[in-house]
């Protein structure tokens, strides 16, 4: 509790939100292959995003399970849960915009992926901010008073709109990676007839010309 007075979530939070969006402006997504140390850290985007995912997902359902006579250890460990998910969404957008810039890709290519990713990190540190000011207001009126309503619905509207945009970001993720068929390439004919007809994405295992590969970097 000492440690939840002493933080000043707003700055903080607002300061992770200025450095994610003015590096999205800033950092060039040109095409242009990149080299050395920030190729490096860039490619352990698809390994730290793991983190955030998991707890993104995680709190709602301990909120379900403790919406009723949620006893006050369980909420701290909730904000904490989502300060550990704001700073780790951080790391991954920040690593996700490194990785985009050094492997040679347009920002037609990643421009749903970014977008998603930037408005998960942004939604959650609103939630974080929410979870704060709410378990706050608790503990100085020792009560869940009527002017707090407002907020716990902005709160789970919040939650649930960040679940949604998760899984657009994820899905989008996935597509650069393994392109727009990948799970539905090998269905049966029977569930083919009722999907749209998608350009097939390419398998670095059909060819061993370097010179396709070479034009499919998210593959190489």
């Amino acid at each position: 509790m000492y440690l939840r007075r002493l933080i000043k979530p707003i700055p903080i939070l607002i300061g992770l939100a200025l450095i994610i969006i003015a590096s999205a402006l800033t950092i060039p997504f040109n095409e242009i292959d990149g080299q050395g140390i920030a190729r490096f850290f860039g490619r352990f985007h698809v390994l730290v995003l793991h983190f955030p995912i998991t707890l993104i997902v995680l709190i709602p359902i301990l909120e379900f399970f403790v919406r009723k006579k949620s006893p006050p250890q369980i909420s701290e460990i909730i904000l904490f849960i989502w300060w550990f998910a704001s700073f780790s969404v951080f790391v991954t957008v920040m690593l996700g915009m490194t990785l985009a810039s050094n492997e040679g890709f347009r920002f037609e290519q990643i421009q749903a992926h970014l977008t998603a990713g930037i408005c998960v990190a942004l939604i959650t540190f609103i939630c974080t901010a929410l979870k704060h000011t709410l378990i706050s207001k608790t503990s100085e009126t020792g009560e869940n008073p009527k002017n707090q309503i407002l907020l716990t619905s902005i709160y789970t509207t919040s939650s649930i709109a960040l679940l949604i945009i998760l899984f657009f970001a994820a899905h989008a993720g996935g597509n650069l990676v393994h392109g727009e068929t990948y799970l539905t390439r090998f269905a049966p004919n029977a569930i083919k007839s009722w999907l749209p007809e998608d350009a097939k994405a390419f398998d670095l295992s059909e060819s061993n010309d370097r010179s396709i590969c070479a034009n499919h970097p998210t593959l190489v």
